[in-house]
């Protein structure tokens, strides 16, 4: 398959990696946090770090292939092609970047990178939040597991430009990264399920009852 058909897919995965990373509110002020640590330094970095990585690889992948449309003789680079695990990187990157615009446009000025407890704070139940109680954390696995498919599966610049050793490498470091981001976002969700429930009690365990999933639906 030609190399350029590569680049609409291309172009689809980074923008909703980037509409995924969007940070919708200013950063909150470290006394306003109510969580800390760690994790909490890391999981709002992780968004622009994602964005700068797609770009790069973006901007490195288009060059390459249009240098091979332009000059194929001094630039045999056909491994650089659209593959089925590339279309379905590009999906759940899209679902993602959908998903999370979704979850900010429904909380507003109330969705925040760190946790924390706003003044006239108000409890969202509405849109996604009627299907999953955090459906922002759900958006960013799927998200991350596109990424995956798309940065290391066949036909992309890791797989050209790597040995069959260093690729396998990656393939091992990637499920560990996706459990480890898996593992942070079902903690802060279980944190945050219990902040709120203090918060606004009554009313959270009906939600909680009503919307009983926390990331997937009929999964958990």
């Amino acid at each position: 398959m030609e190399p350029l058909i590569k680049l609409p897919f291309l172009f689809l995965y980074v923008l909703s990696i980037h509409i995924a990373s969007i940070r919708p509110q200013p950063p909150v002020a470290e006394k306003k946090k109510v969580l800390r640590g760690i994790r909490e330094f890391l999981i709002p970095r992780a968004a622009l770090i994602g964005t700068i990585c797609a770009d790069i690889v973006a901007i490195v992948e288009t060059t390459l292939i249009l240098k091979q449309s332009i000059s194929p003789p001094e630039a045999d680079i056909r491994s650089l092609y659209l593959t089925p695990t590339a279309v379905v990187g590009t999906l759940m990157a899209m679902a993602a970047g959908y998903i999370r615009y979704w979850s900010t446009t429904t909380l507003g000025t109330m969705f925040t990178f760190e946790v924390t407890i706003q003044e006239n704070h108000k409890l969202i139940t509405d849109g996604p939040y009627g299907i999953v109680r955090h459906p922002a954390y759900a958006g960013s696995i799927i998200g991350y597991l596109g990424t995956i498919l798309y940065f290391f599966g066949p036909g992309s610049l890791q797989h050209a430009t790597t040995t069959s050793a260093t690729s396998s490498y990656f393939w091992l470091i990637s499920p560990i990264c996706l459990v480890l981001v898996i593992i942070l976002h079902w903690r802060r969700a279980d944190e945050e399920d219990e902040l709120i429930k203090n918060q606004f009690g009554e009313e959270w365990e009906k939600w909680a009852k009503k919307v009983p999933y926390k990331l997937y639906p009929y999964i958990h």
